[in-house]
């Protein structure tokens, strides 16, 4: 089970580029989130992955959806950032942007594109 969360400030999300030592999808863009931990709810995982991976923490996450995905169920959360926000990012990424909807980058961690393009409106 997964629990991603959608981070968004005046018509961007956040995106994180996993460095180029991650295990899984170096140079691919992701949004914050990972893998549910036993004992743990998808909010509780997603407040703590969004905490670890983007360094924002004390936002109130608004749960969107849940869909399947080659890990389980997906857990789509989404919530605003503050103005004065700047990601600090942890090893698991080198770089982060602010992107529109409409202009997504190409390498884009499956499955969300999907997930954007339908996500919260």
């Amino acid at each position: 089970m997964i629990a991603i969360t959608i981070v968004e400030r005046e018509g961007t999300v956040l995106l994180l580029r996993r460095s180029p030592t991650a295990p899984w999808k170096p140079g691919w863009y992701n949004l914050p989130g990972g893998v549910v931990e036993p004992g743990e709810l998808p909010h509780e995982a997603a407040a703590r992955e969004l905490q670890e991976e983007a360094g924002l923490a004390g936002v109130l996450l608004t749960p969107l959806t849940v869909s399947d995905s080659e890990w389980g169920p997906l857990h789509v959360f989404k919530t605003e950032a503050p103005p004065e926000f700047v990601p600090t990012l942890c090893y698991e990424s080198d770089e982060f942007c602010w992107a529109s909807t409409s202009n997504l980058p190409a390498n884009l961690v499956d499955p969300l594109f999907e997930v954007l393009s339908s996500k919260h409106d």
